[in-house]
């Protein structure tokens, strides 16, 4: 997984593979190559694809166990993703957010 810190505001992101129109100011639409969308400040998934959520069902399911789940995914399980592509940002309108797209996905 190859992380990138964005330096710029996240109102308006397209998905690197599809072009979809992710984030806006008033809504979020993942994309199908969206794997994560981690919001630093809640300590909150506001997107994980589904079989990702069904392996780690337990901690899921949990709100409070999404902090602990975002490190061990960051830090273990799609660390050595090579097609996985992480960004993070910090600043408005949504705070300190992680995301990341699998650059592999076959449409």
């Amino acid at each position: 997984m190859t992380e990138v810190d964005l330096k710029t505001e996240l109102e308006n992101l397209y998905c690197p593979i599809t072009g979809q129109r992710v984030l806006d100011p008033g809504q979020f639409n993942p994309s199908p190559a969206m794997v994560f969308l981690f919001l630093h400040s809640y300590r909150h998934f506001e997107h994980l694809q589904d079989d990702i959520k069904e392996k780690f069902s337990e901690e899921f399911e949990n709100k409070d166990k999404h902090g602990e789940l975002y490190l061990k995914l960051t830090e273990e399980v799609l660390k050595n993703e090579p097609n996985h592509l992480w960004f993070t940002s910090g600043g408005p309108p949504f705070g300190f957010v992680s995301m990341c797209f699998d650059m592999g996905l076959k449409t």
